[in-house]
């Protein structure tokens, strides 16, 4: 039932995306197997909508099946009387067919574009009736012989072809590192090192573009992909970027659970407005960059293997691991919700209201992702700009897996991609998301960070990319930057 406060009010109803008609009473249709969606939002008398409209979401279960008996895989003289049967299985693009009442009848396996569990109806098959299945490299015959039998085909031919027509996904195993565009450079170092603790580990330019922007990195020790966060200063250039929804929201980065306590008083000594909240059961910290891009410290806890910076003046039992994720603002979940799950190997663990959490299914870190639904912000930038964050890059390990990678998503229909670029540490291919959020597929090079300055010397020099060697004179006019180290020319 719907209520709402003004009694002429009418309703705006979608489920699963889809308008829907609804008053105070509303009845849910027969719905297949799997997840839904269903929002509805008060529209007074002059049509204005209710901005925080009510969502639910939840999962609708498929029957348990009572296993048959075993299907003996020969042909019968029995006479060809009708066997009801009802197939349920996991792969859509299976596409059965009959010409006529004697006739085979044809499945045809088709590429798996889809993890979404599919359903087919009822349907009357005589017993002797042979079923053929055929894929792009083998065919295999069966005959029905009695009620279930399909049931049995499916999860022993199906499933054994499954390698014959399924496209390889390739893998991603978490982060690799976070970048953003801030304000000042010395603002930006003093922040993620003199508070957050982190590692100066290389100080270069953007390799895109025909002015000189700093390129700075921070992580620990040698810079470990998924401890990384890199920073585009643009109030030199005067280019501000503007913060919405469609756009990458939150820096996510993880600590011990046990020192959520730590950071907030290091925080709130800084100066820092800080937050303490707790979101799908995980405590957290949440303040905000100088600039104003939002982050939050994560108290993971769960085992991080990843080796901690404690060569400040953070602890290294309290330093920050790395990436925890990020937070995408979107206007609505559903795009961006069908691309994690489908395109990049995320399941959805959780939700909360608005507020939406998935994990790629990874051996990584940095592996959490998470949704905000936030359909009365206005659109954000996507374009460099202080204030933003760029995007989010992902561990794909090899050059042959990138493009494995890229190629599935492209042949999901996500076209937006870009070619490989190499940039020097690492090799990235770019695509733009549904949501709105830049995310990048990353694989870093053998040498990493030390292929132009040596492990123990590692953000002491000013780093001059190839390309930019000729303009030495206009990267030596940017802003200086007071660090803690001894950076050499």
């Amino acid at each position: 039932m719907l209520a709402s406060d003004d009694p002429a009010a009418t309703f705006r109803c979608r489920l699963d995306g889809d308008p829907v008609t609804c008053d105070v009473h509303y009845s849910l249709p027969a719905l297949e197997p799997g997840r839904h969606f269903f929002e509805a939002a008060a529209v007074d008398a002059a049509g204005n909508a209710d901005p925080s409209p009510i969502a639910y979401r939840w999962t609708v279960a498929a029957p348990p099946v009572t296993p048959p008996a075993p299907v003996i895989l020969q042909a019968t003289a029995s006479a060809p009387a009708p066997v009801p049967f009802q197939l349920t299985y996991t792969f859509r693009h299976h596409r059965f067919t009959q010409l006529s009442a004697n006739a085979p009848v044809l499945v045809t396996i088709k590429p798996r574009t889809s993890r979404s569990p599919s359903r087919l109806r009822n349907k009357q098959l005589a017993t002797g009736t042979k079923v053929v299945f055929r894929a792009a490299t083998a065919t295999r015959t069966f005959v029905v012989r009695q009620p279930g039998d399909l049931a049995i085909i499916v999860a022993t031919v199906i499933d054994s072809m499954e390698e014959e027509r399924v496209p390889n996904p390739g893998f991603i195993s978490g982060s690799h590192h976070l970048t953003f565009c801030v304000g000042g450079a010395q603002e930006d170092y003093d922040f993620h090192v003199r508070t957050l603790g982190l590692k100066s580990v290389k100080k270069t330019v953007l390799f895109d573009g025909e002015i000189p922007i700093y390129h700075l990195y921070y992580a620990n020790r040698v810079g470990d992909a998924s401890t990384i966060l890199t920073a585009f200063p643009y109030r030199q250039a005067g280019w501000m970027g503007k913060r919405g929804t469609n756009q990458a929201k939150s820096i996510n980065v993880a600590v011990p659970a046990e020192s959520i306590g730590y950071w907030s008083d290091r925080l709130n000594n800084a100066g820092l407005a800080v937050n303490h909240t707790e979101r799908f059961g995980i405590e957290r910290l949440e303040f905000a960059h100088p600039c104003g891009i939002p982050y939050q410290i994560v108290g993971e806890t769960r085992e991080d293997r990843r080796e901690p910076y404690g060569g400040g003046d953070v602890p290294a039992e309290h330093a920050i691991r790395g990436a925890y994720g990020t937070t995408t603002s979107v206007r609505e979940a559903g795009p961006m919700d069908e691309f994690l799950r489908e395109a990049f190997n995320c399941k959805q663990i959780a939700s909360e209201g608005a507020h939406h959490q998935y994990e790629i299914e990874g051996d990584g870190h940095g592996r959490v992702l998470e949704l905000v639904e936030e359909p009365n912000l206005a659109q954000g930038t996507w374009r460099f700009g202080e204030g933003t964050i760029h995007h989010h890059a992902f561990d794909v390990g090899t050059s042959e897996n990138q493009l494995r990678v890229k190629d599935y998503i492209v042949g999901l229909g996500y076209t937006d991609v870009s070619d490989v670029k190499d940039r020097g540490y690492f090799f990235s291919v770019y695509l733009r998301t549904p949501g709105g959020a830049l995310f990048e597929l990353a694989y870093s090079t053998p040498q990493g960070f030390t292929i132009d300055e040596a492990e123990d010397e590692l953000g002491t020099h000013m780093c001059i990319p190839p390309h930019w060697e000729d303009r030495r004179s206009e990267i030596d006019q940017l802003e200086p930057i007071d660090t803690i180290e001894t950076v050499k020319s």
